[in-house]
Order: structure tokens, then C-alpha cells, then sequence
């Protein structure tokens, strides 16, 4: 389902079940949903018995979701060749409760904004950055070649799909 359908279709819900969320809140459930009505009901109402409003921040620490700078410094260390640092930054996150499929999507998005910045896109299609991340974003893509980008991106996504039949182990 699209953004708007499934953020009017859930805005309904919230408004008869008076849920107490603000816009950016309502954005990242829809985001976290990846196009499932069902899954952002479902966020919804984990979300709902939490006390005062609901918002972006909120969502982030309920959800473990990854930080903008997390991830940056775990890009930067891929760009640098430094394993080490972003495999330290990776285990913490883990530590921390984190999920590999939320850090993983977390690193593609970004490098799909670094992407978009190497075509000259950037500004086009995400309004949404404000001017500070997009100038480290901008800084950062010059370290990348669009190749270079787009095999990354590829090999995270494949790692991504073999998630979904990984046996864990008990």
C-alpha cells in the first residue's frame, strides 16, 4: 500500500481510538510499517498504552530505531575501510537490544540518500533532511563512487532477504 493510503487509513483509527500522536509520529509507524496496513495497526496499538503524546522520539526509543549519526559513523567506516570501528558500532547497537533488519535498513536508506546525492537528486526527492545532516550526507557521498554505492546497496538488500530464513538458534 502507498504512504497516503495506509497514513489515512491508520489517521482513522487514531482518531477512534484517540491516540495521542503527533504528524512525524504517525510518519515513522507508517515507515516502520514498509507498506503494511496490518503491521502499522499493529505498531499502533503496541504504541497506544503508552502515556502522553506519541511521537517521533518516543517511537525511536520503543523501537530501537537507528540514529542518524549511529549510522552515519557506520557508513563513514565502511568509506574508510575502517571494519573494525563499524563492526564495534554494529555489536553495540546489538547489545543494546537493536535488530539487525532495522540497523540494515537504517544503513541502506542512508546510502540510498547518498546515492541520490551523487545523481544530483538529493534535494529533489528528500525534503525531509534538515540542512546539517544533508551537508554530512553531501561531504560523505564524495567519498563513493555511484558503483561503488549501488553494489553496497545490492549486497545489503540480498543480506536482507536471507534474513527472512535464517533459523535462530535457541
Amino acid at each position: 500500500a502507498s504512504h497516503e493510503s495506509i497514513k489515512q487509513a491508520l489517521t482513522k483509527i487514531i482518531k477512534e481510538e484517540k491516540i495521542n500522536i503527533d504528524d512525524q509520529g504517525l510518519d515513522e509507524v507508517i515507515k516502520k510499517a514498509e507498506g503494511s496496513f496490518r503491521d502499522g495497526v499493529k505498531i499502533l496499538d503496541q504504541l497506544s498504552c503508552l502515556d502522553g503524546q506519541i511521537t517521533q522520539e518516543i517511537i525511536a526509543q520503543t523501537f530501537k530505531s537507528t540514529k542518524f549519526e549511529t549510522a552515519l559513523e557506520m557508513i563513514e567506516g565502511i568509506d574508510l575501510d575502517q571494519g573494525k570501528k563499524a563492526l564495534s558500532l554494529i555489536s553495540e547497537w546489538l547489545e543494546e537490544g537493536g535488530s539487525v533488519k532495522d540497523l540494515m535498513m537504517s544503513l541502506i536508506n542512508l546510502l540510498r540518500y547518498l546515492l541520490f546525492i551523487k545523481m544530483d537528486l538529493g534535494r529533489k526527492y528528500f525534503e525531509d533532511l534538515d540542512t546539517d545532516k544533508y551537508q554530512k550526507l553531501t561531504q560523505l557521498s564524495q567519498n563513493f563512487t555511484q558503483d561503488r554505492l549501488v553494489l553496497i546497496i545490492e549486497e545489503m538488500e540480498k543480506a536482507i532477504e536471507k534474513l527472512k530464513f535464517a533459523s535462530i538458534p535457541t
